[in-house]
């Protein structure tokens, strides 16, 4: 305890499938057998969390002696949550949207609330139904559930990201609620540029960009902004609207190659920032006018790798800008052989130009022998250890440790430093 100021994390940040709703281990069916097919009810996630946070003993420690944040991805509801623009209104029409607005409330219970500072709750609307309730003593489930409910419906943004006050600071995205809903009575809608972050978001992240001045912005998303290159290239490609503002013939012709464009990423499970464009050029017109180098932390695609992108036609006094991403797979989640063989196949190009990014997989210090890597991309179940480094200029040398279990015990595979 003594040394806990410099020997422990200052924080632990979990960004995304806490929990898998939708896939739940034996050890919990066991013990709760009506969870056999996944999470329908508030009740039933409820037996996930338990699980997640209090099944291990190490995990119970862990939690309560270092500071937690986290952010929700797919699984927190069900696989592939909002992964198409009508994902919604289809689960909708076969009677289970309750399995999302349940979902989004265990969240909130289990997740979202311990996020917030103190003034935060003072601001939040769920937080201030949950003050209320503390107060009265009263069950407010279905009054969350009515909020949610509400949100999902009018397709209000629900404020789900928020800030982390260290030094330097994390903004951490909701990259999964506020992306693009469409009713299937407004197809037209479907053929538009598609956004992961709402408006409000959006402009809350820009205004954060614009007040950081120190080095580095970190940003954490539960899914990657930069994917290893030929993967990021298909995932743009396919986001891209053409002609959506043209004359009729031709946007007539962009909209037959929208519906093919949509039917193709849902075929590949396309679901990442590339391919969401009109959030895509906010994020990399915000990332372009801050002063220094932009930090993303992600997760998600069950490997692990280190990624540059610089951007493009920025301004001769932004030269040195650089935008940095470390993603860490998450735990015992292994790649399908199908999945594995094209992600490694693809890894043969290292760098690509698209959407105004140069972007490129950086090598990795490997630490171990009998590592499962190829160019660069670990495919080991991984944690991650950011370090940060000031120095007397108030910038920072960026270490990221990757650990993994060597002989039974846990230690550092591989190792990047940045700049």
């Amino acid at each position: 305890m003594e040394e806990r100021e410099t020997l422990w994390p200052h924080l632990l940040l979990f960004i995304g499938d806490q929990i898998y709703a939708d896939q739940p281990a034996r050890e919990l069916v066991a013990v709760a057998p009506q969870v056999r097919r996944g999470a329908t009810s508030f009740e039933d996630f409820t037996h996930f969390y338990r699980h997640a946070w209090t099944n291990n003993e190490g995990t119970r420690q862990a939690l309560a002696a270092i500071p937690t944040y986290m952010t929700p991805d797919d699984h927190e509801l069900t696989n592939s949550w909002n992964t198409w623009p009508t994902w919604y209104t289809e689960l909708a029409q076969q009677g289970k949207e309750q399995i999302i607005i349940d979902g989004l409330v265990a969240y909130w219970v289990y997740q979202g609330w311990g996020n917030l500072s103190e003034q935060e709750r003072q601001r939040h609307p769920l937080a201030q139904m949950m003050q209320a309730a503390t107060q009265s003593g009263q069950d407010i489930i279905e009054e969350l559930r009515a909020y949610i409910r509400t949100a999902i419906e009018e397709q209000t943004e629900q404020r789900w990201h928020y800030q982390i006050p260290t030094t330097p600071p994390i903004f951490v995205t909701n990259a999964r609620a506020d992306r693009t809903e469409i009713v299937t009575d407004n197809q037209q809608e479907q053929f538009k540029p598609l956004h992961i972050m709402g408006k409000q978001q959006m402009a809350d992240l820009r205004n954060w960009l614009a007040e950081r001045q120190q080095q580095p912005a970190i940003i954490a998303s539960s899914v990657p902004v930069i994917l290893p290159p030929v993967i990021g290239l298909a995932e743009y490609l396919t986001g891209i609207r053409l002609w959506s503002k043209s004359i009729a013939p031709l946007r007539w012709m962009g909209e037959r190659l929208a519906r093919l464009q949509l039917r193709l990423a849902r075929r590949l499970k396309f679901d990442h920032w590339p391919i969401y464009s009109a959030s895509w050029k906010d994020l990399l017109q915000a990332v372009r006018t801050h002063p220094g180098t932009t930090l993303l932390l992600s997760g998600d695609v069950h490997f692990s790798y280190t990624a540059e992108g610089r951007v493009l036609f920025s301004p001769s006094c932004a030269r040195k800008k650089r935008l940095y991403q470390l993603v860490s797979t998450p735990i015992e989640n292994a790649l399908s052989y199908g999945d594995m063989s094209l992600i490694k196949g693809q890894s043969l190009i290292p760098r690509m130009i698209y959407g105004g990014l140069d972007t490129r997989i950086l090598p990795l210090e490997m630490t171990a022998s009998d590592v499962h890597s190829q160019r660069h991309l670990l495919f080991e179940n991984t944690l991650a250890s950011i370090t940060l480094q000031p120095d007397a200029e108030g910038c920072y040398t960026i270490q990221q440790d990757y650990y993994g279990l060597v002989n039974g015990h846990l230690e550092v595979i591989a190792r990047i430093t940045l700049p």
